[in-house]
C-alpha cells in the first residue's frame, strides 16, 4: 500500500485504504485456494459428521466451486455452549494461517472460570458480508 501511496502522490490519491486491498486479495487468494487442501477439509468436515452426529460445519462455496467461510462445531462444544452460551465472544486472528484466511474462535467461560470453544470458524475475507454469513450460521 505505501508503494501505491507513493507512487500516486499521497493516500489520498490512491482512492482505497489498506484493508480494502486485503479484502480484495483475499477474494483473489480463495481462487489459489490448493484443490487438495479445501477437498481435504471438507472430506474431514463429512467423515466427522459420519463419526459424530453432533459434529456440525458449514461451508460456503461460490459459483466457481472455491470454497470461501467455513464454521464447525462438535458435539462437545454445542453442548457447552446449550449451558454456558449467555455471554460469547469472538475474536478474530487474522493472517496466522497459510492462506491469511482470518480465524475466529467462538469461546464462553464455563462454571469452573475456564474457557469454552462454541466452535471456529475460516472467514475469507473481513467484509461485512462474511460476518453477517458467520453469525447467522
Amino acid at each position: 500500500m505505501s508503494v501505491l501511496s507513493k507512487e500516486s502522490g499521497g493516500d489520498f490519491n490512491v482512492g482505497c485504504i489498506g484493508k480494502d486491498v486485503e479484502n480484495f486479495l483475499g477474494t483473489k487468494r480463495r481462487k489459489v485456494f490448493e484443490e487438495g487442501d479445501a477437498q481435504r477439509l471438507y472430506s474431514y468436515f463429512r467423515d466427522h459428521q459420519f463419526k459424530e452426529p453432533g459434529f456440525v460445519y458449514s461451508m460456503q462455496v461460490d459459483k466457481d466451486g472455491c470454497m470461501g467461510s467455513c464454521f464447525w462445531a462438535d458435539a462437545r462444544s454445542r453442548s457447552a455452549y446449550q449451558y454456558f452460551g449467555d455471554v460469547v465472544t469472538f475474536d478474530a486472528t487474522y493472517l496466522t494461517n497459510i492462506y491469511k484466511m482470518p480465524f475466529v474462535p467462538f469461546s464462553g467461560v464455563n462454571h469452573h472460570h475456564q474457557t469454552i470453544m462454541f466452535g471456529c470458524a475460516l472467514l475469507v475475507n473481513e467484509i461485512a458480508e462474511s460476518y453477517t454469513w458467520l453469525l447467522r450460521t
